[in-house]
């Protein structure tokens, strides 16, 4: 299975960055959190899409905590502590699903 989430935001709204969390799916426990920057992609596949949940809380600002799993790849533009307003955010999400049956609707005759 396949997960893409891909976040952007139009050249108009210019400063959406978001922190998503992963939690074990089993415990419900927080493993890590991820800054996702401005027209970020993230894949989740294998282990990743199937044994953990993911989430993106509904605020208007995030903090980094210092704690962020990809904070050094994120080129030292991100502080502890720094918070980080969000605007309009588009979210995509495709899946791959084997084995679904598919329904025909006849439309016209």
């Amino acid at each position: 299975m396949l997960e893409l989430t891909g976040s952007c935001s139009v050249n108009s709204w210019t400063n959406y960055s978001a922190v998503m969390e992963l939690f074990l799916l089993q415990d419900d426990l927080k493993v890590t959190s991820l800054l996702l920057e401005r027209r970020s992609l993230v894949v989740l596949q294998d282990d990743m899409y199937t044994k953990y949940l993911h989430g993106i809380a509904e605020v208007h600002c995030d903090t980094v905590s210092g704690a962020e799993a990809n904070l050094e790849l994120c080129g030292g533009q991100y502080t502890t502590g720094a918070e980080l307003q969000r605007t309009t955010r588009v979210s995509l999400t495709v899946r791959h699903v084997p084995h679904t049956s598919k329904l025909c609707i006849k439309l016209c005759r």
